[in-house]
């Protein structure tokens, strides 16, 4: 899952970059999907850590 973060996490990044540069349909498209890719990397990263914390309350103190 970590893996999943960071790919969604560099699409983004190269999703921003390239809206940067980009005018008109093509700017907006890029933006819109880097929008969704940060989506993406919320939900997986409230996964990530809603299973740390499981794993860490499951171990004795």
């Amino acid at each position: 899952m970590w893996v999943a973060l960071r790919m969604f996490e560099e699409r983004r990044n190269l999703l921003t970059t390239f809206a940067n540069e980009q005018t008109g349909a093509a700017a907006r498209s890029a933006k819109e999907r880097a929008a969704l890719s940060q989506v993406h990397i919320d939900r997986i990263r409230a996964i990530l850590l809603a299973d740390d914390k499981a794993t860490k309350s499951d171990l004795p103190s």
